[in-house]
């Protein structure tokens, strides 16, 4: 949005991301990002033409006057990415679960996972997911830190930096004297604006 004393006007980007206001009289305005794409968030905003009065992530302050004829200011959106936890564990008739290390976790994008089947309607568990067809990977009990803080690492997995999307979790390989990774391991998840925050 871009406000003057008595101009007010809001622009949409195109699909190249270039949004632009005609016949602007000199004076000082305020250009605001109020809203990001899916998935982003507000990054930068920078002035490559007009005088700057100030910038803040969302929005710029500009002068145009004198012999100016536009203002061109840049804004920068980053991704909303977040972190997927989780721990690896075995079950113990009559005691519970334990948790193990040594078991390597795949994050799969969906898309990717349902276009490769789609080819290779055949393909067993093994083929399908594979370190290399994995977005991140992550080794049980490899980690030296937690995400929510607390000292427990053994069986301990996450994947940082994940950008919104759909994904699938699975186990690629497992340790010696269990039986080997399959359908069973499989979790679906989906991140988006309403649970970025909450894994």
């Amino acid at each position: 949005s871009t406000t003057n004393a008595a101009i007010t006007t809001t622009i949409i980007t195109n699909s190249n991301g270039y949004a632009a206001t005609e016949d602007l009289p000199l004076g000082t305005y305020t250009v605001t990002e109020v809203q990001c794409p899916t998935g982003f968030k507000a990054g930068s905003m920078s002035v490559s033409k007009g005088t700057v009065v100030s910038t803040t992530a969302s929005s710029a302050t500009v002068t145009l006057s004198g012999n100016s004829t536009e203002i061109v200011i840049n804004a920068v959106n980053n991704p909303k990415l977040t972190t997927i936890y989780g721990y690896k564990c075995r079950e113990n008739i009559g005691t519970g679960l334990t948790q193990i290390s040594g078991t390597t976790i795949g994050l799969f994008k969906q898309s990717e996972i349902q276009a490769y089947k789609t080819a290779n309607p055949n393909a067993s568990y093994k083929e399908i997911y594979t370190s290399g067809r994995a977005f991140k990977t992550c080794v049980s009990g490899s980690r030296t830190t937690s995400p929510d803080g607390g000292t427990n690492k053994i069986g301990l997995y996450y994947f940082k930096d994940v950008p919104f999307g759909n994904y699938i979790i699975a186990e690629i390989s497992t340790i010696t004297g269990f039986e080997a990774p399959d359908e069973r391991s499989i979790r679906y998840i989906s991140i988006n604006d309403s649970n970025y925050n909450s894994f």
